[in-house]
């Protein structure tokens, strides 16, 4: 394949992993045909509850075992192996040909690289608990936020490889209007790249955020209140046989 052709492809097929990102907001697990949220219809029995929601979500973005009979997922833009581990493939043979001679977008594609192996380890170990609502709410924001991000990314890559990978005036300090323009694009994408990294940093948190949750729902009950009020039935200590309304009471469970 000569470098026209592959440079073509390339771009092909970058722009069918925008496309399938996009896919993944509009699939009608996820919205239905008058872009409502599907878990918000009691009356849909194939609905998914949030969680299940995310669930699914990360199977399309880091993939799963076909052969575990408790998948079954049935999703035409994607394989088993995941959204992000495709790209990330795709990624590493674009570094490993000889059609991209810019160094600057090399470099800015191992960055990506990196982060998109950060984004799979830190999906992978976020466990969603239905208790938890609040922190529900913040990791459908975060997903949306990382879904555009990679769109935007991708967008921007497309462009340098159609105006700058075979530039090398943008390896060089020439005050040229090519070097100008391509300096630019790149310095744009690493500024994504970087927007990128903090959203991850945000991920990273909110996974930290889900454990502590899902311990706090397992404590015993610290409320002072839970001693003074006057004693009901699922407070009372089932040992005592008198009752009175300063009674002792249990810890109760959240």
């Amino acid at each position: 394949m000569n470098k026209d052709n592959y440079i073509n492809e390339s771009i092909k097929k970058l722009e069918i992993f925008s496309d399938s990102l996009s896919k993944i907001i509009r699939h009608p697990l996820i919205l239905d045909e008058n872009y409502n949220l599907t878990t918000d219809i009691k009356s849909n029995q194939n609905s998914l509850d949030y969680c299940e929601l995310w669930t699914f979500i990360k199977y399309i973005l880091i993939g799963w075992d076909e052969n575990d009979p408790t998948i079954s997922i049935e999703i035409d833009f994607i394989s088993s192996n995941g959204l992000i581990n495709e790209l990330s493939e795709f990624l590493e043979e674009l570094l490993c040909s000889s059609y991209i001679k810019n160094c600057a977008i090399k470099h800015e594609i191992k960055k990506f690289l990196c982060l998109l192996n950060c984004l799979e380890s830190t999906i992978e170990n976020i466990n969603c608990n239905p208790n938890c609502k609040h922190l529900i709410g913040k990791l459908f924001c975060e997903l949306v936020k990382i879904i555009i991000k990679l769109i935007d990314i991708i967008a921007k890559l497309i462009v340098l490889l159609i105006f700058c990978h075979n530039n090398s005036e943008c390896n060089s300090n020439k005050n040229t209007v090519n070097s100008s323009f391509c300096h630019c694009l790149i310095h744009d994408l690493s500024k994504e790249l970087s927007d990128l990294q903090k959203i991850l940093d945000e991920l990273g948190c909110l996974a930290i955020d889900f454990i502590k949750c899902s311990i706090k729902k397992c404590n015993f009950c610290k409320d002072d209140d839970c001693y003074n009020k006057k004693c009901t039935p699922e407070y009372r200590n089932p040992c005592d046989t008198q009752y009175d309304e300063h009674c002792n009471c249990y810890n109760k469970r959240y």
